[in-house]
């Protein structure tokens, strides 16, 4: 069962890259034109060190969720599982990449129960963030919780 998973895993990884490739190669036309100078290479740069940065904020708080089911994930290892499954997010369906979690986890000697209870609660939180954005979802919330007090946000 566990080869299943490590080749299935493998399988999907390269599925993934080979369907981004095809879609990169398709199309590759519309992307636009642009100079390479200091400006264009300074904002490339940042934009690779603001992607990074995030990664190392998901995977501090995979950390902190796994620490909440009492396992003590190293931020390497979190980094490095989210990494890894990262490139899977990008086959259709978008949900490859939290199998590839459970199976990179798995691999590395995680708990499968955690893993799932800490991915979910993820969710839940990235929905309830992109909820807060929302009008209604703000103007409930104030009715809610100040009784009509304060005006709606």
């Amino acid at each position: 069962m566990k080869k299943l998973l490590l080749y299935g895993g493998r399988f999907l990884t390269l599925a993934s890259l080979v369907f981004l490739i095809l879609t990169f190669q398709k199309h590759f036309a519309e992307i636009p034109r642009f100079a390479l100078n200091a400006m264009s290479v300074s904002g490339l740069l940042a934009t690779i060190a603001f992607v990074m940065m995030c990664s190392g904020l998901g995977s501090y708080a995979w950390v902190v969720l796994m620490r909440g089911a009492r396992i003590v994930l190293p931020f390497r290892l979190a980094y490095v599982i989210l990494g890894k499954s990262q490139i899977r997010k990008y086959l259709p369906g978008n949900i490859f990449h939290y199998l590839a979690r459970l199976t990179e986890g798995k691999r590395y000697g995680l708990a499968t129960e955690p893993i799932i209870l800490s991915t979910g609660v993820e969710t839940l939180i990235a929905a309830g963030t992109a909820a807060m954005g929302s009008k209604k979802v703000r103007t409930l919330i104030s009715r809610v919780l100040f009784l009509g007090i304060i005006p709606p946000l």
